[in-house]
């Protein structure tokens, strides 16, 4: 998934649409699924992750199985995006990551994340955490 990186800023407008990146629309492929992550921004997956996540669902004990499949598929929307490359973020999703105008897009590799412009400029990077991990790696 390597066009699936960078951070764009963008609007929602009037109607919930979001434009989402050219580059990321095509790495993205369609459908695609969008949820309300636990961190308080939105995951955007391909099919293919979704269809991963589906089988890892699966492989949970049962009653953890439906708490956890009931909590991602009650916020979860499939999408397509339009002929000028938007979405409409229903409602729930736009409330779920406290999403109103301005909103940031970022890539992480796997996935990508919808947050609000402000929250993502408040987020916490954990350097302290991060920056071990980075170095490990050689990076």
């Amino acid at each position: 998934m390597s066009g699936l990186s960078g951070e764009f800023r963008h609007t929602i407008d009037s109607k919930g649409r979001l434009s989402i990146p050219s580059r990321l629309l095509k790495s993205l492929g369609e459908p695609f699924h969008i949820f309300g992550a636990t961190d308080g921004c939105l995951n955007v997956y391909t099919q293919q992750r979704w269809e991963e996540l589906e089988e890892e669902l699966e492989a949970l004990p049962k009653a953890h199985a439906r708490v956890v499949r009931r909590s991602i598929h009650s916020s979860a929307q499939n999408c397509e995006a339009d002929s000028q490359g938007r979405v409409v973020l229903e409602k729930p999703l736009r409330d779920h990551a406290d999403l109103s105008k301005n909103v940031v897009i970022v890539g992480t590799g796997a996935y990508v994340e919808i947050w609000d412009e402000t929250r993502w400029n408040e987020r916490d990077l954990m350097p302290d955490i991060v920056a071990p991990i980075l170095r490990d790696l050689g990076v």
